[in-house]
């Protein structure tokens, strides 16, 4: 039964070598050919060009960035959201500053925030919150974080973006986000007042996904 059960272990080792290696070379093969690559290249030299222009803020080690019309005053409530993530989730503000780091701010037109792995800049979407309910934008940058370090984490592991697996990856990124806003009671009510000032269906859509899922697993907690 012994040799059996060695022969048994040594495929089962083999099948998941294979697997994992020929993940790597689909992950590889659709980097060379993606548009990830020069657009990374062109996100530094973008951020270089600005910061030496308009300056630029850093915090523990990443550097942070606002692009036209916005200025360093505008990052204010990003530098908050990844406090607020370092004093609540250890855990997951270590995957932020370890994948990401760079952070840009801009008015994006459809998407929250977005990832690219060459550059490693994390992209947020400028929120126009009224300065009494800036927390709103804080609580949402901090999500949004979490959500583009997740995918930053799976790109290192070399998951690739397949058509199989964009929406495990989707679902997984929009978990992790979902669990650290759980900490906050009432968050998915909260959240319900950022859809008025998020422009673009796709970064609407995502919004209430993200208070759906919230408001469950708050009341799964409590």
């Amino acid at each position: 039964m012994l040799p059996a059960k060695a022969a048994a272990s040594s495929s089962y080792r083999i099948v998941a070598n294979f697997t994992k290696e020929k993940r790597i070379l689909i992950y590889w093969l659709r980097k060379c050919f993606s548009l990830s690559v020069p657009v990374g290249f062109f996100d530094l030299v973008t951020i270089f060009f600005v910061s030496r222009g308009m300056g630029s803020r850093l915090y523990r080690g990443i550097e942070l960035v606002a692009f036209p019309p916005y200025r360093l005053d505008a990052l204010t409530e990003v530098v908050d959201a990844l406090e607020l993530v370092r004093r609540t989730d250890q855990r997951r503000f270590a995957r932020i500053e370890r994948f990401i780091k760079r952070i840009v701010l801009a008015n994006w037109k459809k998407h929250l925030g977005f990832y690219n792995t060459i550059s490693q800049v994390c992209a947020l979407k400028k929120l126009p919150i009224p300065e009494d309910s800036r927390i709103l934008a804080i609580y949402n940058y901090s999500a949004t974080l979490i959500h583009e370090a997740t995918h930053a984490m799976l790109d290192k592991r070399r998951f690739p973006p397949t058509r199989a697996n964009l929406k495990r990856i989707e679902k997984l990124c929009v978990k992790e986000e979902v669990r650290f806003l759980a900490r906050f009671p009432g968050i998915d009510k909260k959240l319900e007042l950022i859809i008025g000032y998020v422009d673009g269906l796709p970064a609407r859509n995502k919004v209430k996904e993200v208070i759906k899922r919230s408001g469950r697993k708050g009341r799964g907690q409590s």
